[in-house]
């Protein structure tokens, strides 16, 4: 049977007397309660508070400064050691390849690099007579000088001939023509070919090439042969001056470098003159 309203209130109060009459008993203040909830709310703000702060602010600190140290150097280190290291690589193996060419203070342009000087050979053949239908054997020399900078490498020479004397009307006369160092052939047999009615041209590749040593000279040799009278590619009574005619008839670098090199002068020889063969 359920109690009166009445006195399960008056039951809880007195539990609750009794309760509060023990803790009294027991010696603890009610105060007590008070602190623990303050003490309790300020570690968990504390610990919340420190921990929200330390961590965001550490972390955005450690992180900023790791990124932005990270990038400047990074930034600058590569940007620095890039930009400089290649285009002072760049720069000076460009001007060292390019054969050491440079504006000075005054904007004169100076070639420090090789030069390679062509000259007439003493060597060159004298003036002679070639009878058609024989091997003329030599009938012109260069005299290649190269400077004190590095040994120079030529791989490609365009002889000139220029003929005189009689009507040539784009007659060779001249075929089997031949380049030799000393008793080493160099390149050849190659034609001459006529370029116009008194200009023919011989085109050699040397492959790996000549060497003219630094403060040295290098004497190259050109050989031919005389076409027969009855080929229609000789005219007896012409006259054939044989020549390197310029800078631009030569290919030439550094033998080290491979840089360019600067080509100067030109080498003319002596004439030959084709006369009948003998029967």
């Amino acid at each position: 049977m359920q109690e009166p309203i009445a006195t399960m209130k008056h039951n809880y109060f007195g539990m609750a007397v009794a309760v509060i009459g023990s803790i009294a008993l027991m010696g603890i203040p009610m105060g007590v309660f008070a602190a623990d909830d303050s003490q309790y709310n300020n570690g968990y703000n504390n610990g919340y508070n420190n921990g929200y702060n330390n961590g965001y602010n550490n972390g955005y600190n450690n992180n900023y400064n790791n990124g932005y140290n990270n990038g400047y150097n990074n930034g600058y280190n590569n940007g620095y050691n890039n930009g400089y290291n290649n285009g002072y690589n760049n720069n000076y193996n460009n001007g060292y390849n390019n054969g050491y060419i440079y504006e000075d203070a005054t904007g004169t342009v100076v070639v420090s690099g090789p030069t390679l000087t062509i000259a007439s050979s003493p060597a060159s053949e004298p003036a002679k007579d070639v009878r058609a239908n024989t091997d003329a054997g030599a009938v012109f020399a260069v005299q290649f000088s190269a400077s004190n900078v590095e040994d120079i490498r030529v791989t490609d020479i365009v002889v000139t001939d220029s003929v005189t004397g009689t009507t040539a009307d784009g007659i060779p006369s001249f075929y089997d023509m031949t380049l030799w160092d000393g008793g080493t052939l160099l390149a050849g047999p190659v034609p001459l070919i006529m370029s116009g009615a008194t200009t023919g041209k011989s085109t050699f590749n040397l492959g790996g090439g000549v060497v003219v040593p630094k403060n040295g000279s290098k004497t190259i040799v050109l050989k031919g042969k005389v076409l027969p009278t009855n080929s229609g590619g000789v005219l007896i009574g012409s006259i054939h001056t044989f020549s390197v005619a310029s800078a631009n008839d030569i290919v030439a670098m550094g033998k080290d470098s491979t840089g360019n090199t600067q080509v100067q002068g030109s080498a003319t020889g002596n004439a030959m003159t084709v006369v009948p063969a003998i029967f």
